[in-house]
């Protein structure tokens, strides 16, 4: 069985670039996730 290191043990900017996103990839992937969210979803994050 292999496990992966927790999250502090790992350097995202050595071994796992973040690819950096322009404004409009950025803002169809928020719209995605919150169609992926739904109604209620929305509802819910509106509550907190």
């Amino acid at each position: 069985m292999h496990t992966l290191p927790a999250k502090g043990e790992r350097s995202n900017k050595k071994n796992f670039p973040i690819p950096t996103l322009s404004k409009e990839l950025m803002a169809v992937t928020d719209a995605d996730r919150l169609d992926a969210m739904g109604a209620i979803g929305i509802a819910r994050a509106f509550t907190y």
